[in-house]
């Protein structure tokens, strides 16, 4: 799918920003956040993922509370 072609709408933006909170959510939160069935958040989420918006899932640790030393 080309980039120009994917035109998000207030859903995708709801989508995009409730994974931005909380990415490990559950897909069935997800949904019920946004207001969709969790099929249509599932094709939501694979037509973002598809186009590249979506580009992965990350995780921050907290480095003190793994007892790592701080480093600037």
């Amino acid at each position: 799918m080309n980039d120009n072609d994917l035109k998000l709408d207030d859903f995708d933006r709801k989508i995009l920003n409730a994974l931005q909170r909380d990415a490990a959510q559950p897909q069935r939160a997800l949904a019920e956040a946004v207001g969709l069935s969790q099929n249509a958040c599932w094709r939501r989420l694979n037509r973002l993922q598809s186009a590249g918006i979506i580009k992965g899932h990350t995780i921050r640790l907290d480095a003190t509370e793994l007892g790592l030393p701080l480093t600037v």
